[in-house]
């Protein structure tokens, strides 16, 4: 697993940051988790753009990874966030889902997100 402090250009050109944990230990199902550190454009508010950075600068398919998002004052709250992706690799249209109990789904994503809650408390 890996942690990237991303930089990038929010809305408005407004200088903004996001940790990005990634986990690609299964190249069938990469996890990446965009958390939201409070400086610039929300991860929300710019889910799209980082999720078509994260693809374009790894090189990923889309078709192949998950994406989370957080915001580090708020750690119980995790939302699964699913995308359209056009055929050059730009994701549109977030659907944002609660990421919510360890009996709902893969054990390897919920530990992948507790420990990356565990780690920035």
């Amino acid at each position: 697993m890996k942690t990237i402090l991303h930089q990038f250009k929010g809305f408005n050109v407004y200088d903004s940051e996001c940790l990005i944990h990634i986990d690609n230990s299964d190249p069938e199902e990469i996890l990446i988790c965009f958390e939201d550190i409070g400086k610039g454009t929300s991860v929300t508010n710019f889910s799209e753009q980082l999720a078509t950075e994260i693809i374009a600068l790894k090189g990923w398919d889309p078709g192949k990874c998950r994406f989370f998002e957080y915001y580090s004052k708020r750690l119980e709250e995790v939302d699964e966030v699913v995308y359209e992706w056009s055929e050059n690799r730009v994701a549109s249209e977030p659907d944002r889902k609660p990421f919510k109990s360890p009996e709902s789904d893969n054990i390897g994503i919920i530990n992948f997100i507790l420990e990356f809650k565990r780690k920035n408390f």
